[in-house]
């Protein structure tokens, strides 16, 4: 799969494999994200925000983006993520 073929890549991408809990002082309650209109589709960041440290230069534990074709994908992409967001948050409690 090539960048400009990512209308599918929502499709194609795997299921994200179970993976040991990592440990943590405090755990997020939430992640964010964006939905901006291109002139082929849409454009859908997330990211997780966290505090900048000395090793952590970025203000996110992650940014995620994707080029997909509407606003409808963009949300079918994003409660994917909701859902394994709130997955991960109810195993580690």
């Amino acid at each position: 799969m090539t960048v400009e073929d990512s209308s599918s890549a929502a499709s194609a991408i795997a299921p994200l494999l179970p993976f040991p809990p990592m440990q943590s002082l405090e755990i997020p309650q939430l992640i964010k994200y964006s939905i901006t209109p291109k002139d082929d589709g849409v454009l859908l960041c997330i990211w997780e925000p966290a505090p900048m440290t000395d090793t952590r230069v970025r203000p996110f534990l992650f940014m995620a983006r994707y080029r997909l074709a509407d606003d409808n994908e963009a949300k079918t992409v994003l409660e994917e993520y909701q859902v394994a967001y709130q997955a991960l948050g109810s195993q580690s409690g």
